[in-house]
């Protein structure tokens, strides 16, 4: 008996030891060591990133293919390296998706760069959500290799191979709601619960995305914003080689491994995005000088005064509008400028016979008012007004009716009118300060005197005197330095 009481207590004890609470063990906390559990994930969601940086992206995937530094959690967009080759857009048949992280594994999995800033948004809030409108997306066929990469290109790692285009919303917290009540243990409440939610960032509309088709060569306005990029790591092998086989593609680079020490390497700041360069290449606008020109062609019209039309004399005129200013803010600056525009023509019209050279001078100084509402690099617009100094002279021998006239004119107007012109500015590559684009202006001017001779047959021949309206639309280009754009 007393043996099987024995027995008794050590399977008693046996099934007490079984039956404790397994406790798993918890990954490491730091940041550093979750990035180097798990290989670089090479197709991230980007819906986590600021707008400036959706916005620094789209820009430069407009120039040429998108170079990154890209490494374990951490993606730098390497402004001044690309590759001189573009993205081509492929429609897909509209989808729909939903994105849902419920725990630290699965951030780090689907939002590798921004995870180290979305830990403490998953506790408090329990879930992060992404809903996507997918149209299409941008991609480049081939590898990349080393060599083809331009500018200052020493930490490239990867090349964007691929960019999703859509809308998406990115949220946190629970989207599920507990209605007509609950009940624990057998008890019962009434009332309704739903958890908070929070808007993490949204772009795009997904309204405009339901115009997308499969003939689109780009996606629908309004509905063009990337929401997850494939990163491709830079080929070491040339081109050539990469695109016939001859050489193995560069594997992706492996994931650092944990530091034996006790301490991981320093994280860089947190309020500072996983996608922001290096403070040596981050270009910012400053109040700064401009200096450029504008030109070379001039459309006149209007009669000066009557018997001396512009149209008439100068119908198309070459020349240059001289600028010299300052930018006092992103979006405004003041500009001086000078004008100076020549024109001829000959046999003509009444005012301007056969026989006759005809010959207008336009100089004029002004000043304009520059509005950027999206920085220099962009749309803009000026209005303004200028003063303007006009000679017109018209000499040779023509025939009236079988007889010969020999007409001499040398007149010279001054005129004061409003000036608006509208443009379009790209940046340079290399150089960010230089800045260059179209423009189509209009000026309207009254003239106010009227000076000089004019004679026929030697005899001097009165003419209106009233001052007139002249026009001027300019059909020009512009380049111009802008020395408020620097590298900080």
């Amino acid at each position: 008996m007393r043996g099987f009481l024995l027995l008794g207590l050590l399977f008693q004890l046996g099934c007490a030891r079984a039956q404790g609470p397994v406790t798993p063990p918890e990954l490491p906390r730091d940041r550093y060591a979750k990035c180097s559990l798990t290989p670089s994930q090479t197709r991230p969601l980007v819906v986590e990133w600021t707008s400036a940086d959706r916005a620094r992206l789209e820009s430069l995937s407009r120039r040429g293919l998108v170079v990154v530094r890209y490494s374990g959690c951490e993606m730098e967009l390497l402004s001044n390296c690309r590759v001189p080759r573009e993205y081509k857009y492929t429609p897909v048949t509209l989808q729909t998706e939903h994105v849902s992280i419920r725990n630290v594994d699965e951030l780090y999995a689907k939002v590798p760069i921004g995870a180290a800033r979305l830990e403490g948004e998953l506790a408090d809030k329990g879930e992060l959500a992404v809903d996507m409108t997918v149209v299409g997306t941008w991609d480049v066929s081939d590898r990349v290799a080393r060599s083809e990469l331009v500018g200052d290109c020493s930490s490239a790692t990867h090349v964007l191979a691929s960019l999703t285009s859509g809308a998406f919303t990115f949220r946190s917290g629970a989207s599920r709601s507990a209605g007509g009540g609950a009940s624990v243990a057998g008890f019962s409440g009434g009332g309704e619960t739903r958890a908070e939610r929070n808007l993490l960032s949204r772009s795009g509309d997904p309204e405009r995305c339901a115009g997308a088709s499969s003939s689109d060569a780009a996606p629908p306005e309004g509905c063009g914003a990337v929401l997850r990029v494939e990163a491709v790591p830079v080929a070491e092998a040339p081109a050539k080689a990469v695109a016939a086989g001859e050489s193995s593609i560069a594997a992706e680079p492996s994931p650092e491994p944990a530091p034996s020490a006790p301490s991981p390497p320093p994280a860089p700041e947190p309020d500072r995005p996983a996608t922001e360069p290096p403070a040596s290449t981050e270009l910012r606008v400053e109040p700064g000088f401009l200096v450029g020109l504008r030109g070379p062609f001039a459309v006149e019209f209007g009669p000066l005064e009557g018997g001396v039309s512009l149209h008439r004399t100068a119908p198309v005129a070459g020349g240059v509008i001289a600028e010299v200013g300052y930018r006092f803010a992103n979006e405004w600056a003041l500009a001086l400028t000078g004008t100076l525009f020549s024109g001829t023509s000959a046999g003509s019209s009444a005012e301007c016979p056969s026989g006759v050279k005809c010959k207008a001078l336009v100089t004029g100084a002004g000043t304009d008012v520059i509005w950027t509402p999206n920085g220099p690099d962009s749309f803009w617009a000026a209005l303004g007004g200028e003063w303007g100094y006009l000679v017109v002279t018209r000499e040779g021998d023509y025939q009236d009716a079988g007889t010969s006239h020999m007409l001499a004119t040398r007149r010279s107007y001054h005129a004061f009118g409003p000036r608006l012109t509208i443009g379009r500015d790209f940046s340079d590559s290399y150089v960010p300060q230089i800045l260059y684009g179209f423009c189509l202006g209009y000026s309207l001017r009254q003239v106010v005197s009227a000076s000089g001779k004019n004679e026929l047959d030697g005899q001097p021949v009165p003419l209106d005197g009233d001052g007139g309206l002249s026009h001027t639309i300019l059909l020009i280009g512009r380049i111009h330095g802008d020395f408020g754009i620097v590298r900080r």
